[in-house]
């Protein structure tokens, strides 16, 4: 039996916002699903290392390349940053130094430009800046590194030379900021390392009490050290297996 022409556009209507409705519930799927940026790790020793060139210079191994095109997005969490209407360059200098030096052999250069790092945990870091031209015929160089937004003593180096300054600085709001500026052509990078500040090992150690349900242990404090982590592992024989958390100390 013929359905009334009413009847059957309504369910062509009907049909149509279904396969709308699932069309749109595939594309909502498909986006949930799409991961999130994740965020550079550090290194297994917790620093960051980061070897400023050109795209097709050499990069020292464990370090991150940074080009003038690596440009600092919130995806990506890392990178180069800008003003309006300023510029970049970049030279590959490898062969002038014996042995090679990738860090040292190529740089990225600007008067007024800078560099963030998101994910940066809380804390006291040493921002490791090398800077320079590597080619024997260069001229000297200079730059003033800026960390969260504090001046830090001017570097220079003199014709043909790179140098290497360690500044300490601390990050509160999880974004370390790095600034560059230089005079003549500007601040020539080289590299960047971001190393956390590991406080000393506590001294003197010792158990003061063994009971079958805990021990009283002691220590002289460290100096920078604000908390205390106390692990526990299983020894079997001369295997000691995995360490957990049984005691935090501040």
């Amino acid at each position: 039996m013929e359905l009334p022409r009413s009847v059957r556009t309504a369910r062509r209507r009907t049909s149509g916002l279904l396969a709308t409705a699932t069309i749109a519930a595939v594309i909502g799927a498909m986006l949930a699903a799409t991961p999130a940026a994740a965020a550079l790790a550090p290194a297994d020793d917790g620093a960051w290392r980061f070897d400023f060139g050109t795209a097709a210079s050499p990069v020292a191994e464990g370090y991150q390349q940074v080009t003038t095109t690596s440009l600092y997005t919130a995806e990506t969490g890392w990178g180069v940053t800008v003003p309006a209407g300023a510029t970049l360059f970049d030279r590959d200098r490898t062969g002038n130094r014996t042995p090679a030096d990738p860090v040292a052999e190529d740089f990225v250069a600007g008067v007024d430009w800078g560099f963030l790092l998101d994910s940066v945990p809380v804390g006291e870091y040493d921002v490791t800046v090398s800077i320079g031209d590597a080619l024997t015929t260069a001229s000297s160089t200079n730059a003033t590194v800026t960390l969260e937004g504090a001046a830090q003593t001017r570097m220079t180096t003199t014709k043909g030379a790179t140098t290497t300054t360690t500044f300490r600085t601390k990050v509160e709001d999880g974004q370390l900021t790095v600034g560059f500026t230089g005079s003549g052509l500007g601040a020539y990078v080289n590299g960047l390392v971001v190393a956390p500040v590991v406080p000393a090992v506590p001294s003197d150690l010792a158990v003061d009490r063994i009971a079958w349900n805990g021990v009283d242990l002691s220590w002289n404090t460290a100096d920078g050290a604000t908390a205390y982590r106390v692990l526990r592992a299983p020894v079997t024989g001369d295997a000691v297996g995995e360490y957990t958390q049984v005691a935090a100390v501040k």
